[in-house]
C-alpha cells in the first residue's frame, strides 16, 4: 500500500508538514492511504473527517476517517482513487 504521512496540528490550522513521502500516487493505485499525525498529543477525539477537492470539476466531498492508535488514517476510496 503506497502512504503519505503528514504532521498537522488541530490549533494552528495552517500547520501541516509532510513526515514522509513515500511514492507519487497515480491514477492508476489501488490502493493509497493518507496518514495524519497530530501534533498535540494531549488531543482526543470521537471522530473526524476529510474534506476532499476534485481539482478538475473542484467539487467537495467528505469522507470519514478512522482513528488508528493516536493518528488519523484516511484509505483513499475507489471512487477517488481516479480523481487524486
Amino acid at each position: 500500500m503506497k502512504k503519505k504521512t503528514y504532521e498537522i496540528s488541530v490549533i494552528d490550522k495552517t500547520y501541516s508538514k509532510t513526515i514522509t513521502d513515500e511514492t507519487e500516487f497515480y491514477t492508476s493505485d489501488t490502493s493509497l492511504e493518507l496518514v495524519f499525525k497530530l501534533k498535540e498529543t494531549e488531543y482526543t477525539f470521537g471522530s473526524a473527517e476529510i474534506v476532499l477537492l476534485n481539482n478538475y470539476d473542484r467539487s467537495l466531498v467528505t469522507r470519514p476517517v478512522s482513528k488508528v492508535n493516536n493518528d488519523l488514517v484516511y484509505e483513499l476510496d475507489d471512487d477517488i482513487l481516479p480523481h487524486y
